[in-house]
């Protein structure tokens, strides 16, 4: 330990600052999820771990938004098709492709015919087009949650 009672994160090895890292972002208050729909991306908030340092944020914001990020996006009526309005387009460009890419749970809810447009609306915007899988049977309880009468449920995967 250095003079004072200080302690210097890095010096120690890797995997032991990273592991202390990711147990901290774990601890990171979390929202309710019926916050985190298309209305409210500026309430998806990164860990204050990660705007530490450099070193930091490379290691920890792909862990942050491959396992604490649920995305629900909705569409619902041709009024409501463009899935990706205001805040949210600004937010999955702010991101960045990179952490695009790790989030491991994005589900669009929407009727089916409104499912091309929606998706070439994503494509648009992130630069980065996602693949549809084949419509979702099983629900997990977040996802039933929130679904809605004719809409069926798309899990999405950025590539």
């Amino acid at each position: 330990m250095a003079k004072g009672g200080h302690f210097r994160l890095f010096d120690l090895p890797d995997e032991i600052w990273v592991k202390i890292a990711k147990y901290a972002v774990d601890l990171t208050p979390k929202r309710p999820q019926e916050q985190l729909g298309y209305c409210w991306p500026e309430l998806i908030r990164q860990p204050a771990v990660t705007r530490a340092c450099h070193s930091l944020r490379v290691e920890l914001l792909p862990y942050f938004y491959g396992n604490h990020i649920k995305l629900f996006l909705y569409g619902g009526d041709e009024e409501d098709v463009n899935v990706l309005s205001g805040s949210l387009c600004v937010w999955l460009s702010a991101i960045g492709t990179a952490n695009l890419k790790m989030m491991r749970c994005i589900r669009l809810f929407i009727e089916e015919r409104y499912v091309e447009e929606a998706i070439s609306q994503i494509r648009i915007i992130t630069a980065c087009p996602p693949v549809v899988g084949e419509q979702m049977t099983e629900l997990d309880e977040d996802e039933k949650s929130f679904l809605w009468a004719g809409e069926k449920v798309y899990p999405l995967r950025f590539v």
